[in-house]
């Protein structure tokens, strides 16, 4: 295993550690954080893999240069502010902000708040295709 796939691996060995110490707290705020440790536990993994099979960058994330992600098209379409979306979901501004960049992942419970708040169906911040539906 390569020098930065170890260093990856290290990542997620952490990532874990911290989802077992969030989950000994368990309230919402712990359930939170331990969603997006789950999350970025996820996104490593696929890059160590797809490094080892010789497709490094096949998973990468898409540059934010792109345009708005599919969640922020839903939000300005319906005229919502952020912090309206933060509030009715029962999160900060700036942790919404995160979501809408795809730079930290999202709870079941929250993902449930934003989608009702912002009239789609809440599964679809676990689809593979999210960004192209």
């Amino acid at each position: 295993m390569k020098d930065e796939s170890k260093l990856k691996m290290e990542c997620a060995i952490d990532a874990l550690y911290l989802i077992g110490n969030e989950l000994r707290h368990c309230d919402s705020d712990c359930m939170e954080e331990a969603g997006n440790a789950l999350y970025l536990l996820q996104e490593i993994m696929r890059e160590c893999l797809a490094a080892e099979q010789g497709e490094a960058g096949k998973h990468t994330a898409v540059s934010m240069d792109t345009g708005p992600s599919w969640l922020e098209k839903i939000r300005l379409e319906r005229g919502i502010s952020q912090k309206a979306v933060a509030d009715a979901a029962g999160i900060s501004q700036p942790t919404y902000c995160n979501i809408e960049k795809g730079k930290r992942g999202v709870s079941v419970e929250t993902a449930k708040r934003i989608a009702a708040e912002l009239g789609f169906e809440w599964t679809r911040f676990f689809d593979e295709n999210s960004e192209s539906a």
